[in-house]
């Protein structure tokens, strides 16, 4: 049996639920390695299997087993290879209704929204479908308002987005000049048809890594609606994401109160250019049939970011990042995955930090270095999760991915402390203290039963908090 993680956002600031022990879910969930999953928050069909399942979470309307049933209809439908029409239910909600080609969705759907109240307004999306694949036009309407009112009709075919109408005053058109490179082209309509937006932008689509894609403002330019310090009114035209020729800008009332003629930029070179709006570089660096190869550099504000390396396929070979307060971190790439030793150096080109991947994941001996070469932390990865071998800074080890032992957290800055107590699989139990600026501090008591920690919902709250002065003098005594 493998084992994965599941992020629930339990007890964080980014909220979720705690999973307690001996509860069932179905978690439907993305994943980057197939062995970190997010759940409950980040995916609103992540569900108890049951109402006893609930746990620390609420009572919901519609249950894991309930989505369950519908998966195994829908398949049932699949694998029969049904033809004709169909209303699709989860428990009493009608949640889709159109027609069956051999077993795929063939069609007009509609597809309603079933957390909304029957009395609502809830269709919230009619789809055409070829063979199971949305293909042509899909209508998605603006939930719990009457009459019916669409938000936005898109356009689609062979899985490719052609066009998008937005509240009937805002057009994006589409054009694909090659399988890596589109072209979009916006623009945005007042009340008599005036045009009051519009743009043209250049996207190349050429790598699996987000970080990596390129796009640029290209042709003319006109904003006359959206007035603040980051995009002014103004009109003119752009070359490859630089302004260039006569820029005209206006107040808020529509005078013109001030013209700009801007440089083309150089442009000498074999080389893919990118430009900011001043005609400095943003992104250098060559193609070879749509795709990148050799060496790329991105910039921001004339900095050098990050250098990119790809082989003669298009894949990543290294990125080197560079920091403006100095240093650089240098990653090796297999496959387009992290692979192989991560080194970074500090601003004095001193090597700070060893870090091993696997095929994206973080596996084997870390180690962190201070200026004179000292070692200061040592881990161990298996599978991204980290177990500490040693640490010099005070903090608790890690141990399978959770803080366990004593902790002293410093101030970075002062060295002063700012909290220290004790750690168990990444709860906070037992005294913990926490310092004020002044030397004033408190002495807090959380729970220490480990079984009463595991399948408590709301473990977090102090049994009670004692205040004192920087002397040890008792000041208060909260209990709760």
């Amino acid at each position: 049996m493998d084992t994965v993680r599941i992020v629930t956002g339990g007890h964080t600031t980014a909220g979720g639920s705690k999973l307690k022990p001996g509860t069932n879910w179905l978690i439907i969930s993305e994943t980057q390695d197939n062995y970190y999953f997010t759940a409950t928050i980040c995916h609103n069909q992540s569900k108890p299997i049951a109402e006893k399942d609930v746990g620390c979470g609420y009572e919901q309307k519609v249950y894991g087993n309930d989505i369950v049933k519908l998966i195994k209809q829908v398949d049932e439908l699949r694998n029969k290879r049904f033809t004709g029409s169909k209303e699709i239910y989860i428990k009493e909600s009608l949640i889709a209704s159109g027609n069956y080609l051999d077993g795929k969705a063939q069609g007009s759907w509609k597809h309603y929204n079933h957390r909304i109240d029957e009395n609502k307004q809830n269709l919230e999306l009619e789809i055409e479908y070829v063979a199971g694949i949305p293909n042509g036009k899909t209508t998605k309407y603006v939930l719990e308002y009457f009459p019916l009112t669409i938000e936005s009709i898109t356009q689609t075919h062979n899985e490719k987005l052609i066009s998008k109408n937005i509240y009937g005053d805002r057009f994006f058109n589409y054009k694909y000049i090659s399988q890596h490179k589109r072209i979009t082209n916006f623009y945005r309509t007042n009340e008599i048809g005036d045009t009051i937006y519009k743009y043209q932008e250049i996207r190349f689509m050429n790598s699996n890594l987000e970080d990596f894609y390129l796009h640029y403002m290209d042709g003319e330019y006109i904003n006359l609606i959206d007035s603040s310090s980051y995009n002014c009114l103004c009109r003119g035209n752009y070359y490859k994401g630089a302004k260039i020729g006569n820029w005209n800008y206006y107040d808020r009332q529509g005078n013109l109160v001030n013209q700009i003629s801007y440089d083309m930029p150089d442009t000498i070179s074999t080389r893919v250019k990118i430009f900011e709006e001043d005609g400095t570089p943003k992104v250098v660096g060559s193609m070879n049939n749509g795709k990148p190869i050799g060496k790329w550099k991105y910039y921001y504000d004339g900095f050098l970011e990050q250098e990119v390396f790809y082989n003669s396929k298009s894949e990543i070979i290294t990125q080197t990042r560079h920091y403006i307060g100095g240093g650089k971190e240098v990653t090796p790439y297999l496959n387009e995955k992290k692979h192989g030793t991560e080194h970074k150096y500090s601003k004095s080109a001193e090597l700070s930090e060893l870090t091993n991947y696997d095929n994206g994941l973080k596996n084997g001996l870390h180690y962190r270095f201070d200026e004179e070469g000292n070692l200061i932390y040592h881990s161990r990865f298996k599978n991204n999760i980290e177990t500490t071998i040693l640490r010099t800074d005070g903090e608790a080890n890690i141990v399978d991915g959770f803080k366990d032992g004593y902790n002293i957290q410093l101030n970075y800055k002062t060295g002063k402390k700012m909290h220290e107590g004790l750690f168990w699989k990444g709860y906070r139990i037992g005294k913990q203290i926490r310092y004020k600026d002044n030397g004033d501090y408190s002495v807090s008591y959380l729970e220490t039963d480990k079984e009463l920690i595991m399948n408590k919902c709301h473990n977090t709250n102090p049994i009670n908090v004692e205040h004192y002065k920087s002397s040890g003098e008792l000041i208060k005594i909260d209990d709760n």
